[in-house]
């Protein structure tokens, strides 16, 4: 056990997102910890696209470049120049809780090797639509992803000694190149913990083509390592049943929520055997998917 408080590294890689980020720095600054504990690299998923006038960063926060496509590309060049022995992942469009830090060190501190952090969603308006209510059924399931020994980078904090036992990011993979770190840290017997009081807040996609558009890429992502299927092409028109019962035990849906999510799932089904269809035909390349 540390008799001192370790440094921290926060990263955050950004893609054409500076309104947002810009909201995400100001949670940082308010953050329940003493300032000098922590530094924030931001990296720059695109040189070409350079911050808005008038763009400024606190003390302690930076920004670095990287031209190869990809958040596990941008995440490996600030884990290169990290200083912190704690390391913090959160994304451009994340809004981080005032004692995110606070608490995900104390679950390290008491013997995790790393959190999976409560992603909270927050939207428009009170009134949702259905992609909003697909989010809110599907998305950001932490404490099911923890259960698993896995956790999506929007909230992930471990120790920099795991990181460097494990390795850094497949930065050849377009999405999902956070579990599959995991499952690697998983595998080499590395602990995770759900974070129930450690949350960073996350806008839920509103529209249909927003939800196409991550779709498609982690379709992409996972053709690409693994080829085409046929099971699961011959499988996708079957209703399926798991996630109906799954909606059926989820209290934080009304019946209508639960048969619109179903409805907008079993399209994606569809969607996502189609862009398996086009990758296999050659009429789409799944690598040229980006953020």
């Amino acid at each position: 056990m540390l008799n001192r408080m370790p440094e921290i590294s926060v990263i955050i890689p950004t893609y054409h997102d500076w309104n947002r980020l810009i909201l995400c720095i100001e949670a940082l600054v308010k953050q329940r910890i003493e300032r000098s504990s922590f530094e924030v690299i931001i990296v720059n998923n695109d040189p070409i696209d350079q911050p808005p006038s008038g763009f400024e960063l606190p003390p302690g926060f930076q920004i670095i470049e990287e031209s190869k496509p990809g958040s596990y590309a941008a995440r490996n060049a600030a884990l290169k120049i990290a200083q912190g022995e704690v390391i913090a992942f959160t994304d451009a469009d994340c809004i981080p809780k005032p004692d995110w830090l606070v608490s995900g060190l104390r679950y390290l501190m008491d013997g995790a090797d790393r959190v999976a952090g409560r992603v909270e969603l927050f939207y428009k308006n009170d009134c949702l639509s259905w992609t909003e209510i697909y989010e809110k059924a599907f998305a950001f399931k932490q404490h099911e992803f923890a259960a698993q020994g896995v956790s999506a980078t929007a909230n992930l904090i471990t120790w920099r000694k795991v990181l460097d036992e494990v390795g850094y990011f497949n930065d050849s993979l377009m999405s999902c190149g956070d579990f599959e770190w995991n499952k690697r840290a998983t595998a080499m017997g590395k602990s995770m913990v759900f974070g129930d009081s450690c949350t960073v807040l996350h806008p839920a996609r509103a529209n249909f083509p927003d939800l196409k558009v991550r779709c498609k890429r982690i379709t992409g992502g996972v053709y690409r390592n693994h080829g085409i299927r046929w099971t699961a092409v011959l499988r996708a028109p079957i209703p399926p049943v798991n996630k109906v019962l799954g909606l059926a035990r989820d209290n934080n849906l009304v019946a209508r929520e639960r048969a619109i999510a179903f409805m907008v799932y079993y399209n994606l089904k569809f969607y996502k055997l189609y862009c398996i269809l086009k990758f296999w035909l050659g009429i789409e390349n799944p690598n040229n998917f980006k953020q």
